[in-house]
């Protein structure tokens, strides 16, 4: 069961165990902009078998778009999380985490101080399936120009073991209360540990929207990798 809660670790909101992820992803978006973005999260858990945690995400982004360019500093991530309670096939958690303006260019922030409260589970009915879920709440607390965040973020992903790799399938959404709808994607992937003490796990992916609303506000297509380091050996 361990190996399926290390491959998957990055899209559990539950799982808080220390580790450095180094992210990259290329976006396709309309009107002719490309994203290239890396962020560097490191989390941080702790307590009676790391059941909290504290985690920050930092990313540096170059967006182009037709009239203009950009490369910086992107908003700033902060998040503190629990796992509420724990058995031996289910656990469930929370997290609260604040979107900073730190953004070195208006191209390359939100423009907004953002909460986002999290309740999220995890079920590994055996141990080659994981199935992990959250819901957020994200809204602008200070915004400083464009439109304030105010919406519902569900996100759900199903990971199996094949092939001595973890395969997921993650719908990421949100439903935007603005103008009252839904921008669903579906990111497919495939997660691997490596190295000695299978410390490393690499995580390629393919995501695209599945509605105009989606292609409009998020993305064409986005392509990525993940590549993770835990602190400590997995068993």
């Amino acid at each position: 069961m361990v190996v399926i809660e290390e491959e998957s670790g990055e899209r559990d909101i539950t799982y808080l165990k220390s580790r450095v992820t180094f992210r990259y992803d290329y976006k396709d978006q309309e009107g002719d902009v490309i994203t290239n973005r890396f962020r560097v999260k490191t989390v941080i858990g702790f307590g009676p078998h790391q059941r909290y945690g504290v985690s920050l995400n930092v990313p540096v982004l170059h967006r182009d778009k037709p009239e203009d360019s950009a490369t910086g500093l992107g908003d700033v991530e902060l998040q503190a999380g629990a796992v509420i309670q724990s058995w031996r096939k289910f656990r469930y958690g929370a997290a609260l985490q604040v979107t900073f303006q730190t953004a070195t260019d208006d191209l390359l922030g939100g423009g907004s101080t953002s909460l986002k409260p999290a309740f999220g589970f995890t079920a590994t009915p055996s141990r080659r399936f994981e199935f992990n879920c959250a819901f957020n709440y994200k809204r602008s607390i200070h915004t400083t120009r464009g439109d304030p965040v105010n919406e519902f973020e569900p996100d759900c992903t199903a990971n199996t073991r094949i092939l001595k790799s973890t395969a997921f399938a993650e719908s990421d959404s949100f439903y935007e209360f603005g103008p009252g709808q839904w921008a669903p994607t579906l990111k497919l992937g495939l997660s691997r540990r490596f190295g000695e003490g299978r410390q490393w796990v690499v995580s390629p992916y393919f995501s695209f929207p599945l509605n105009e609303f989606a292609r409009q506000s998020q993305y064409r297509y986005n392509v990525g990798l993940d590549l993770g380091w835990n602190f400590h050996p997995v068993r």
